[in-house]
């Protein structure tokens, strides 16, 4: 299942579009179908939707839930234990350029 879009808005841009998770119960069935094949191995879905609710949550609390619960899961489920935390960074500290400052102290600096 594909739910991000694509399109120009400006030259060398590519900016995506959410057409489903416009809709709250979209949005719902797209994270139990990502928890679902996370659950049976695959994570690739659960990365990407991830990502999309990411951008996409606009400070909604359920879709930042969401922007946050997948990618960590998924790259758990990887054996990435350094990418899930610098995922957890990313959503505890949203505010942020980066979290580079954070460094090792958030237990990002094993290399995985």
């Amino acid at each position: 299942m594909h739910w991000s879009r694509v399109h120009w808005s400006c030259p060398g841009r590519v900016r995506p579009k959410y057409p489903l998770l416009d809709d709250p119960a979209g949005s719902a069935r797209l994270a139990e179908d990502a928890r679902r094949r996370l659950a049976h191995g695959d994570p690739a879905e659960a990365l990407a939707l991830g990502r999309d609710l990411h951008w996409a949550s606009a400070g909604d609390p359920v879709r930042e839930s969401l922007a946050n619960e997948l990618p960590v899961g998924a790259y758990q489920a990887l054996g990435r234990p350094s990418l899930a935390g610098i995922a957890q960074a990313h959503h505890d500290h949203r505010d942020l350029r980066d979290v580079i400052a954070l460094g090792s102290r958030q237990g990002m600096s094993d290399g995985s």
